[in-house]
Order: C-alpha cells, then sequence, then structure tokens
C-alpha cells in the first residue's frame, strides 16, 4: 500500500514539473551575431574556410563592413512566452484528489473502527388465518398499530356461502313458525262457530230428553198396570240412558270450545306442545349462524402487539394461502443496538463498560453501555459480513444506550477506536 502511495507521488510530481522549451533562431539579439563575427575573424587567419559553410567569409575590410551594417540593421524579432504545458495541471489536480480518496477510503475502512454492528428488533410476521380474497387492507409502511387493530380482512368464500345459505333457512324456519301460530290462531278463533253449532245440537238433545222422560215415565204407569210389556219398559229406559250420556259429551265438547274462544278473545296462549320442535330448528340455526360469524372473523387480521409496520407483502384483490405472511411488523421499544467484537478485541468488555458507537446520519456519536455479552461466537450478518474476514469469529455484545433512543431497524452501527492509531500497534 506504502509502494503504491509513493509511486503516484513521484507520477504526480514528474508531470506537474515544467520542461524548458528551445529557443527560436529568430530570437538571437545583435550582440551575439557581433560575437560570432569577432570569432571568425580570429579564425580567418588559421583557415579561410569554415567547416559546415559552402561559402567564403569576405575578405576585404570594405566587404565585412557593408555585412556588418547590414546585419546591425535588420530589427530584432519579439521573443515569444514560453510555452505552458496543456492539462498537466487539471491532470495533476485529478491524481491528487484520486490520491486523497484513496487514502480516506483506507483510513475510514482500516484504520478508524474497530467494530461493527447492526440494530436488531422483535419482528413478527402477521400470517393469513385461512385461504381467501383479500378484501381490504388498513394499515400500510410506516404506520404505527395497537394490539387489537384490525389489520387486513380476508373475504373466504366458503364461509359466506355456508352463512347465507343458514340464514336463508333460518328465515324459512321463522316463517314456518309464524305460519304455524297463524294457523293456531285461526283455529281458536274458527271455535266461536262450532260453539254455537254444538250448543243448538245440545238444546236439541235437551229437548229429547225431556220427551224420553215423560216417556218413560208413561211406560212405567203401563207397566205397573199391566198394558205394556218388559221388552218395550227396557226400549223406553235405554232411550233416555243413551240420550243423557250423549248430552254430557256435548256439554264437555262445549265447555273446551267455550275456553279456546274466551282465550282466543283475550291473549292467545300458543300450545308448546305443537310448537317445540319449529323453535328447536330455529335455536339450532341461530347457534350455526353464530359459529360460522366467529369463524368469519378468523379471517380478520388483527395485531397481536403494539409495533411499526415494515413491510407489506400482501395487495387487495389478491388470493392468499393459510400461513401466508401479509405484514411485518417490529415491537415497540424492542430496538437494540448489537455490535459483534473479534475475539482479540473482547478483553475490555464487560457489562456495564462504556461503548461509543457511530449511526449515520447522526453526526453526534452516541454513548452506550454493555448490556449483554453473547455465549458463542458466531459468523458476521450479512449486511456487515464485508467488514470482517470470511467464518471469523466474532462475539455479539447487546448495548443499551444511556437515554431513550429510536434506533431505525437494521441500521449498521460503527465504533471506532479508542486510543490513537500509533498506541493501536504498540
Amino acid at each position: 500500500m506504502w509502494a503504491l502511495l509513493v509511486a503516484i507521488a513521484s507520477l504526480v510530481l514528474t508531470v506537474t514539473q515544467p520542461s524548458s522549451a528551445p529557443q527560436s533562431i529568430d530570437a538571437v539579439q545583435p550582440a551575439a551575431i557581433d560575437a560570432a563575427i569577432s570569432d571568425l575573424r580570429q579564425s580567418q587567419s588559421k583557415s579561410r574556410h569554415i567547416v559546415g559553410y559552402q561559402t567564403e567569409l569576405p575578405v576585404n575590410a570594405a566587404q565585412r563592413e557593408a555585412a556588418t551594417s547590414q546585419t546591425q540593421l535588420r530589427p530584432a524579432l519579439p521573443t515569444p512566452p514560453p510555452k505552458r504545458p496543456k492539462g498537466r495541471l487539471l491532470i495533476g489536480m485529478m491524481l491528487m484528489a484520486l490520491l486523497g480518496t484513496g487514502a480516506f477510503i483506507v483510513w475510514d475502512g482500516i484504520f478508524r473502527f474497530q467494530a461493527y454492528g447492526i440494530v436488531e428488533a422483535n419482528k413478527l410476521e402477521v400470517r393469513a388465518t385461512a385461504a381467501g380474497i383479500v378484501q381490504r387492507i388498513y394499515v400500510s409502511e410506516g404506520d404505527h398499530v395497537k394490539t387489537g387493530d384490525l389489520l387486513v380482512v380476508i373475504d373466504n368464500l366458503d364461509f359466506d356461502r355456508r352463512l347465507r345459505r343458514t340464514r336463508d333457512e333460518l328465515r324459512l324456519a321463522e316463517a314456518q313458525l309464524d305460519a304455524t301460530i297463524a294457523k293456531l290462531r285461526w283455529d281458536a278463533q274458527s271455535n266461536a262457530a262450532q260453539l254455537y253449532e254444538l250448543t243448538g245440537k245440545l238444546r236439541e238433545h235437551r229437548a229429547e230428553l225431556q220427551r224420553l222422560d215423560r216417556s218413560l215415565e208413561r211406560a212405567t204407569k203401563l207397566k205397573d198396570a199391566g198394558a205394556i210389556t218388559e221388552e218395550v219398559f227396557d226400549q223406553a229406559q235405554f232411550a233416555k240412558s243413551g240420550k243423557s250420556g250423549l248430552i254430557e259429551m256435548y256439554e264437555e265438547a262445549i265447555a273446551n270450545y267455550r275456553r279456546r274462544s274466551e282465550s282466543a278473545a283475550g291473549e292467545f296462549e300458543v300450545p308448546l306442545e305443537q310448537l317445540r320442535p319449529a323453535l328447536i330448528r330455529i335455536e339450532n340455526l341461530r347457534h350455526e349462524i353464530e359459529l360460522l360469524q366467529d369463524e368469519a372473523k378468523s379471517t380478520w387480521v388483527r395485531a397481536a402487539m403494539p409495533g411499526l409496520v415494515t413491510k407489506r407483502t400482501c395487495l387487495t384483490g389478491k388470493w392468499v394461502d393459510v400461513s401466508e405472511v401479509l405484514l411485518e411488523l417490529v415491537e415497540i421499544g424492542s430496538t437494540k443496538p448489537v455490535v459483534y467484537f473479534a475475539q482479540d478485541r473482547t478483553k475490555q468488555l464487560e457489562p456495564g463498560s462504556q461503548v461509543v458507537i457511530h449511526l449515520e446520519p447522526h453526526e453526534t456519536p452516541f454513548v452506550c453501555r454493555v448490556k449483554k455479552l453473547g455465549d458463542e461466537y458466531q459468523p458476521a450478518p450479512a449486511p456487515i459480513s464485508r467488514f470482517y474476514d470470511m467464518h471469523e469469529p466474532l462475539l455479539p455484545v447487546t448495548l443499551e444506550t444511556q437515554s431513550p433512543t429510536a434506533f431505525p431497524p437494521g441500521a449498521i452501527l460503527k465504533v471506532p477506536y479508542e486510543l490513537p492509531l500509533w498506541r493501536k500497534w504498540f
């Protein structure tokens, strides 16, 4: 890592270093020309020819002076500004930014935090109690619910069909009972006509009985006188006794009809013996309806605890099976921060010791205390597994805050080093 950083720094210095640009021939000053001419004069005595030139230098002084004057009269060309390297500053800045970003990533991922954790909570999966179609959903994600609140209503077609059929049977039984009672009332009211008819017949039989009494008296006198035989006397006597029995029957029937008529005229008393089968059937049907209603209410999914709806997997109009997950609730107040420490960093941990945690997006760290140490080492959970080595044994430590704080379930926690880096290395 350090070798990579040194190589990037050297490359940045190399790219950003300015290079010297070659000077143009036109930028040569007249003083340099004079110096060159003087050098040529000194070398004239030694050689008439200069290597690299195809022409000879002027021999006469007049020719040399003319050449010198022509050279001095030539105007000096302006010196162009040095050309700066294009794009090197931008490239250098980009490399420096890349170097700083890499250094920050290395520091934040390796040298800043010693342990990571996750906010755990008691989660409850709300499942369907019966198969059917989701008729209505009363909550959404993020809603707070209380114990017993109605969450989802499932429309069970079988329950509805049985309930409607039972209600129809109940209405039919009640109608039959009303018809029976009406018939009995009608029968009670029709007793008056029969009573009048029996009363008229009773009068006739009583008049006939009086005639038979007189006939029996005459037959008795005739028998005593020996005018009639014993057989004729017996016939008269049997006729009177038969008529007396018939009159007694009529009198009893008239008394019964009279009682029924009096009941019909006042409060009609329904004979329970005749209505008992219909009443029992109605009672059974009502009880069956109550059972079906209770069974239908079992499709009303209610909250079993106060909590927060974190997930909703059901949709209105969707068919769900028994025990299919509909919602997910997180119990209120059950969130707890759990940090996973490596085995070599658990020496100073004990119940009550202080631990500082960072939780984004909060800028201020939270001061917590160790509530419970884990019973056994275990691998890191999936959300924070990238911060640890594969299959590294970690000790879960449950923390508690000094003040009530609502941590979002599933949030990632970070525990910074308590000592400087140089103290950690030695």
